[in-house]
């Protein structure tokens, strides 16, 4: 049975007590909450300011920050963001005949193996 039929059968009395009772509930809410307009009442001026900050910080971090980057030195992927140029104190350690060193991007796993002179893993 869908929605519909399940309405059908409810006796109209029933549903004009219930139209009546939500109508007074609204005119109750609009008299001792004059300001509030939909959910936006329950919501404090500090949860939406955290709400957005939260939904920016996501969109920031995930939406404009693509996924399918090549680390230079691991070979792993990794988001655009997460991924650094090569320091000059590094190249020492990278020597490569095949590519350009200066055009590696890495990652912090392999920033810090470089930092603690290991090669990267």
């Amino acid at each position: 049975m869908n929605a519909a039929e399940q309405i059908n059968e409810v006796p109209v009395h029933v549903l004009l007590g219930q139209l009546k009772l939500c109508k007074w509930m609204i005119k109750i809410a609009s008299i001792l909450i004059p300001y509030c307009v939909g959910i936006d009442c329950v919501r404090s001026p500090f949860v939406k300011a955290y709400w957005a900050a939260a939904s920016a910080r996501f969109t920031t971090t995930f939406i404009n920050n693509s996924f399918g980057h090549k680390c230079g030195v691991c070979d792993r992927l990794w988001l655009l963001h997460s991924l650094t140029p090569t320091k000059k104190k590094h190249l020492p350690m990278l020597n490569n005949t095949e590519k350009l060193v200066t055009d590696f991007i890495r990652c912090y796993m392999s920033k810090n193996s470089l930092d603690s002179d290991k090669v990267p893993t």
